[in-house]
């Protein structure tokens, strides 16, 4: 029996968990649409209206929960629906599970082209599949596509529980705000839930979901983050992304083949970088599916057997059910505005780092700290400094020069510098990181400044695996 008094944890939610449904970053949401349901056997509060960015988990989570739930229940996707007989007999069919076949003269449950017979249908329809009086979920997914219907046949659809005089609840998804889905006609206004954006964190997260066994996880990790700090600008689409980091991972790993270090990322990045903006005007179009891309995409053995992934959005990490006790218009969460937060391309990461070094560490230092001939001193003054904790010292004014020779050793590659090194500099004065404190006629050295904290560049060295507090001399540690 699903119907409890409480849940697993007993916070009286209503609709208790039997099925473990595996998340990430949508915890608080879930709980949420749980205590809007309540028992099933209570008449529903009225009709919910779910927003956020595409990709964000909506749909995911609201069939999830309601399957989960037990309650019976019928899912629309509106962008099949050009015209209200479209949505009166998508509805019926569902409820009454009609499929249109040979044996029916390809007809569903009824013929409803009007919204006098959709209430007349849909009331005989509930009174025989839900007799003990349980909650009715119709589920409008895309809501937005039904702005193309008259303004009083949307205010109907919505006021169903009233016109039928049944406990039916409807719940809506969209990309848009219900302000430009409402309209003057009499249209009730819903109870609003955000689904904001996935972070970082739990976009890669997501993405590694997806790994397979043979797939290493160090490999497949970077890959995943080296291919959201390529395409976030232009695509943030989980499953586009996972698509994406399947399609190229055969591709990353090909230099391990050749004898590259599988923690030298300098130089897998450098290896993929060609692929990554070639493919960049392809994102969304899908004109290649994995399986011709793992046939015939660049450093794949001829021996290698193509396999078809399909790139769909997974989720996982077990539910964490936390206590609401009011319903409430989500807002979006706040982000972390620290720099080591900042979504930067690998390059302009290392160049951040790099600026950090020359504005904390004494000019003197360099060639003992990055020369190519004192690794071995290097590495031993990173194990002493381990145990020191750095303390903060005025930045210091450097030069580009400076800049540029520090950047290639952190590097430890060779390569010229390129108008793209210049653009990520200038990224990084917008984004107010360094400041230019030198006059803008001064082409032949300009002096920067760094500002940002040693905290924040620890935390920016771990995401590109360089040990910044080993770079420190111990003027400042």
């Amino acid at each position: 029996e699903h119907l409890e008094h409480e849940n697993e944890d007993g916070d009286g939610c209503g609709v208790q968990s039997r099925v473990a449904v595996n998340v990430i970053g949508r915890e608080e949401e879930m709980n949420v649409l749980r205590r809007y349901m309540g028992y099933p056997s209570h008449k529903c509060y009225g009709n919910l209206f779910i927003f956020g960015t595409p990709s964000s988990g909506k749909s995911f989570v609201v069939n999830n929960v309601l399957k989960d739930a037990g309650v019976r229940y019928c899912v629309v996707n509106c962008i099949e629906v050009y015209s209200p007989r479209i949505l009166f007999e998508e509805v019926l069919n569902n409820l009454r599970q009609a499929t249109a076949s040979g044996n029916n003269s390809f007809e569903g449950y009824v013929r409803c082209d009007t919204m006098v017979k959709f209430v007349k249908f849909l009331t005989k329809a509930y009174d025989e599949i839900q007799r003990n009086g349980e909650t009715l979920y119709i589920v409008l997914d895309h809501v937005e596509r039904l702005r193309r219907f008259q303004p009083s046949e949307l205010a109907a659809i919505l006021r169903l529980q009233e016109l039928i005089r049944r406990n039916i609840a409807i719940i809506m998804t969209s990309s848009i705000v219900w302000e430009k889905i409402a309209n003057a006609q009499g249209t009730p206004d819903p109870m609003l839930l955000h689904f904001p954006a996935y972070t970082r964190e739990e976009i890669i997260r997501i993405i590694k979901t997806r790994r397979g066994p043979e797939q290493s996880e160090t490999l497949f990790h970077q890959l995943a983050e080296l291919t959201w700090d390529v395409y976030h600008g232009t695509c943030r689409d989980v499953a586009e992304l996972t698509h994406l980091v399947m399609l190229f991972f055969d591709a990353y790993k090909e230099p391990i083949k050749r004898g590259v270090a599988p923690t030298n990322k300098g130089l897998l990045y450098r290896h993929i970088e060609p692929v990554l903006r070639d493919y960049f005007h392809k994102v969304y179009l899908r004109e290649t599916s994995t399986a011709e891309w793992k046939e015939s995409s660049i450093g794949n053995d001829s021996s290698n057997t193509a396999t078809s992934t399909t790139s769909t959005t997974a989720l996982s990490t077990p539910l964490e059910t936390n206590s609401i006790h009011h319903f409430t218009r989500i807002l979006p969460k706040e982000q972390d505005k620290t720099a080591g937060s900042h979504e930067l391309p690998y390059y302009a990461k290392v160049l951040l780092v790099a600026a950090f070094l020359c504005s904390r560490n004494k000019q003197k230092s360099d060639d003992g700290m990055f020369a190519k001939s004192s690794k071995k001193a290097r590495r031993s003054r990173r194990s002493a400094s381990a145990a020191q904790t750095p303390t903060a010292v005025e930045p210091r004014l450097f030069s580009l020069s400076r800049l540029f020779a520090i950047f290639h050793s952190l590097l430890e590659e060779g390569g010229d510098m390129t108008i793209e090194v210049y653009t990520h500099i200038t990224s990084l004065v917008k984004r107010s990181l360094l400041s230019q404190v030198s006059t803008q006629d001064n082409f032949d050295e300009p002096k920067f400044r760094c500002h940002v904290s040693i905290e924040e560049a620890i935390q920016l060295g771990k995401s590109i695996d360089i040990d910044v507090a080993g770079f420190l001399t111990d003027s400042v540690s």
